[in-house]
């Protein structure tokens, strides 16, 4: 991001992106280094920096949501539990195995006749 300066230059700021990987120390040491440098002087990237620090520290210390028993009662079937397996499924066609970026979607040719009563 940039804004202009009084002479027609614009001054860069670090996206938002650029402010996650930083706060999240996922930046290569120079680009580190060059972040840090312009965090030091820009009192906006500043904030936005503090700002991230503020919510990684709330996503670290927020507790794992509880699920109430009526709602995993109302997950039934859909519910799947750490030692369940997925059901193995019935040899494939080659079309089915085909690499489509379609493939397994509804609406492409593996589902022409419909899913498969498994």
């Amino acid at each position: 991001m940039s804004r202009q300066l009084g002479f027609g230059l614009p001054e860069s700021h670090l996206l938002p992106d650029a402010v996650v990987a930083f706060v999240d120390n996922e930046m290569s040491p120079a680009a580190t280094e060059r972040a840090a440098e312009h965090v030091a002087h820009c009192p906006w990237c500043a904030a936005d920096v503090d700002a991230q620090r503020q919510v990684r520290a709330a996503v670290q210390d927020a507790r794992e949501p509880s699920m109430s028993a009526g709602f995993l009662a109302s997950c039934g079937p859909f519910r799947r539990t750490p030692t369940s397996t997925p059901p193995r499924t019935t040899s494939r066609s080659p079309r089915t195995a085909s690499s489509s970026p379609c493939s397994g979607r509804a609406g492409s040719p593996d589902y022409a006749d419909g899913p498969s009563a498994g």
